[in-house]
């Protein structure tokens, strides 16, 4: 169970599918990540070699002055065979110059679809639209953080290691 400071209750319900885990989440980020971040949509992003990868989101919080690479999983996806892979890849891509450009362009964006969320970096925190792509910039100059959200830990997971059972 979870209390907000709203005094929204949850309760524990069991997910089906990934893609319901990450509803919940996209649909709640500003809970996790705070009133001054906002959201990028899924898009590709490669590495400097040409991989490529799509995490669930990257968020950008402007009062923090940090970002996240968000990948929602499942609990029941194995550490090193599957969500390891995926972050790695995701943490190579996001230190290549043209994506790093390519997530500063679809903050703009983002930020220009909500004029709302403008105004507010501009009342609160004092950051003019026209300062935004510096501001950005900044921001992405720094080590992401990565967000993994994930319905229930596996043992493998939360030792890091695969479980052996014995007999």
């Amino acid at each position: 169970m979870l209390f907000t400071p709203t005094g929204t209750f949850y309760s524990k319900v069991q997910f089906k599918t990934e893609e319901e885990v990450e509803k919940v989440v996209v649909d709640n980020f500003k809970l996790f990540f705070g009133d001054y971040s906002i959201l990028l949509p899924k898009s590709l992003i490669r590495t400097s070699g040409g991989k490529g990868t799509v995490p669930d989101g990257i968020i950008v919080d402007f009062k923090g002055n940090r970002w996240f690479i968000l990948e929602v999983e499942r609990g029941d996806h194995e550490t090193w065979g599957h969500i390891a892979p995926q972050i790695s890849k995701q943490l190579v891509a996001v230190m290549n110059r043209e994506t790093k450009n390519k997530i500063t362009e679809l903050c703009i964006a983002e930020i220009g679809k909500q004029k709302d969320f403008s105004k507010l970096l501009e009342s609160d925190l004092k950051i003019q639209q026209i300062h935004v792509h510096g501001f950005v910039q900044k921001i992405l100059e720094k080590d992401p953080i990565v967000s993994l959200p994930i319905d229930y830990f596996r043992t493998t997971l939360r030792n890091g290691r695969r479980c052996r059972r014995s007999m």
